[in-house]
């Protein structure tokens, strides 16, 4: 299974790694919206897509909006206790 990650909290993106360990995911990291845009564009084979409710993949920048429609787009909640 590939997974792309995409969250600006490093400690978040650890637990994010190790939880998906045991299922011997293939993950990719990208730390920000522009970043998971290049990464989307240059491979959109990935069977789940985990984004940061916090961020936004859709909103308007130089990088455009993009074609999501064939993604698995699943927003993580935010977490106080870190």
């Amino acid at each position: 299974m590939k997974v792309l990650i995409i969250e600006d909290n490093e400690i978040k993106t650890k637990e994010c790694l190790s939880t998906l360990k045991p299922f011997q995911a293939e993950c990719t990291v990208a730390s920000n919206e522009r970043e998971a845009k290049m990464i989307i564009k240059s491979c959109s084979d990935f069977d789940l897509v985990l984004l940061d409710m916090e961020l936004d993949l859709s909103s308007d920048s130089s990088e455009g909006k993009g074609n999501y429609s064939g993604l698995s787009i699943l927003n993580t909640m935010k977490y106080n206790g870190i």
